[in-house]
């Protein structure tokens, strides 16, 4: 069952701003931070990520500079598609202020770190944000 906990508790809980929350996978903001968590398998991912998209593209027009951290133990070819859509909002953001795209894979999973390498490659770095891959323990 989808909880949309910012719906249910005005958008805060705790300093963070949950947009998206399903048992696997944990979508919030906190600390200036878009952070992404878990295993990302859902059936239509659009209904998960185009809200996210649309959130991060309405803060990036009013000048708010979020890092994104991804965390994600598996996910599957839709969620690559539009995780790729959000991580593109930066590749075309010019505005001033530098951002961090940090995708965190568990040591020794080869598959999620060959993913992040994968994405850091294919995103145009335009000088305002960096992609970094980080393993963690």
């Amino acid at each position: 069952m989808r909880i949309f906990l910012s719906k249910l508790f005005g958008g805060s809980v705790l300093g963070v701003s949950h947009i998206y929350r399903d048992g696997d996978l944990n979508i919030y903001i906190k600390d200036g931070s878009l952070n992404i968590e878990g295993t990302s398998l859902p059936e239509n991912s659009g209904d998960v990520y185009n809200p996210v998209i649309e959130k991060m593209e309405e803060m990036l027009s009013k000048g708010k500079k979020y890092d994104i951290n991804v965390s994600l133990d598996e996910f599957n070819v839709s969620s690559s598609a539009h995780l790729m859509g959000l991580f593109h909002l930066y590749e075309s953001d010019d505005s001033e202020g530098r951002r961090r795209i940090n995708w965190y894979y568990r040591n020794g999973d080869k598959d999620m770190r060959e993913a992040g390498e994968d994405y850091a490659r294919r995103i145009k770095k335009n000088g305002n944000f960096e992609f970094n891959v980080i393993e963690k323990d």
